[in-house]
């Protein structure tokens, strides 16, 4: 299995991880946001200079439209490969979506997807609540300013008595390249509490390298896959720009 790059302990693979994954020797954590499958198109209802302006956005939007059945099977199966491969925990980020507006394509009698339908089954170390202090705009109902991150497994690394602190995390969103990118303290936070150095962090959906660029500065060995070549690019790029610890 070729790598798309390798450097200073960190690799990239360029393709999809379930078929890459299967090669892997085993990773100690993962840290990963997949697609949320949003099903984003615009329909503003009028032509103005809003309207035209997201649907120019939307017409950019990376796919990400699946039925939500095959959706949930698949991203079930990338779990099903990620908890045997990792002797840790396997940090998985993702979100409640609505379905009430016009532009999501496939819709549900509750009009709500939730991430749980995805994680259970699985043995769920714990919920974390990414509180992202960014709330989404009004839309008649309670705003929505949080995320989940479900810890799978325990973590291979014990901090004793002191723990690992409040399962609610105040992060502010930051996008760095990727338009879905999650700021690089989640990947940092995780990495930093559940390994110790010189040991393998992997992210399966690995986007513009955020969660490889956390591992490199805490001084652990790296691995992210990547199906859209130009994110391989612009995560090597960040790599290479990143110090040694």
């Amino acid at each position: 299995m070729k790598a798309y790059y390798e450097n200073d302990n960190c690799t990239i693979y360029h393709g999809d991880c379930l078929e890459i994954m299967s090669d892997l020797e085993k990773v100690d954590i993962v840290v990963t946001s997949p697609p949320y499958n949003l099903n984003k198109r615009y329909s503003g209802g009028g032509k103005t200079a809003i309207a035209d302006k997201m649907e120019k956005k939307y017409d950019q939007w990376y796919a990400d439209d699946m039925p939500e059945p095959k959706y949930i099977e698949w991203q079930r199966k990338v779990l099903g490969e990620l908890v045997p491969l990792c002797n840790g925990s396997v940090f998985y980020n993702h979100k409640l979506r609505y379905a009430w507006h016009g532009r999501n394509k496939h819709r549900t009698t509750s009009n709500c997807y939730h991430p749980w339908e995805i994680v259970k089954g699985f043995p769920v170390w714990c919920e974390i609540i990414w509180d992202r202090g960014a709330p989404d705009k009004p839309n008649f109902r309670y705003r929505l300013q949080h995320e989940y991150i479900y810890q799978i497994n325990r973590p291979v690394v014990s901090r004793g008595q002191s723990g690992y602190g409040s399962a609610i995390w105040k992060i502010s969103p930051d996008h760095t390249g990727h338009v879905c990118s999650f700021p690089i303290a989640i990947p940092l936070k995780c990495i930093e509490d559940c390994t110790d150095p010189g040991q393998v962090a992997l992210d399966p959906f690995m986007g513009s390298g955020t969660t490889l660029v956390a591992a490199k500065q805490l001084g652990r060995i790296a691995i992210g896959i990547e199906k859209d070549e130009s994110y391989c690019e612009m995560a090597a790029e960040r790599l290479e720009a990143t110090p040694q610890p």
